[in-house]
């Protein structure tokens, strides 16, 4: 997936026991994030899911890193914005079919 669509900093995947999520003072899972500090990418994804819920969590948190620029040039940008849409349908679409479609970036 990395190779077909390049981020701009190292990427590092770890699949962990992440921490409760507590909204509303409802404690749930979270399924990942994404962090980018000192020019690298952390993804962490949460191992209690079933394989097929880590493995769309981490075609949305790439989509993240692929949109990424767009957002930190519009700061008012929403996290799951047109940019974002376009990089999960291009990166879901490569893992589904092997070939995937052009999101116009490269």
């Amino acid at each position: 997936i990395l190779a077909r669509f390049p981020p701009p900093y190292p990427v590092q995947i770890k699949v962990c026991r992440m921490p409760l999520q507590r909204d509303l003072g409802v404690p749930r899972r979270t399924f990942g994030d994404v962090t980018l500090a000192d020019r690298k990418f952390t993804v962490r994804l949460e191992i209690r899911w079933p394989l097929s819920v880590i493995i769309d969590t981490l075609i949305h948190e790439l989509a993240h890193i692929r949109s990424w620029p767009f957002a930190k040039l519009w700061r008012d940008r929403p996290a799951h914005s047109s940019e974002f849409g376009i990089a999960y349908a291009a990166i879901y679409r490569f893992v589904v079919d092997g070939e995937g479609i052009d999101d116009g970036r490269g």
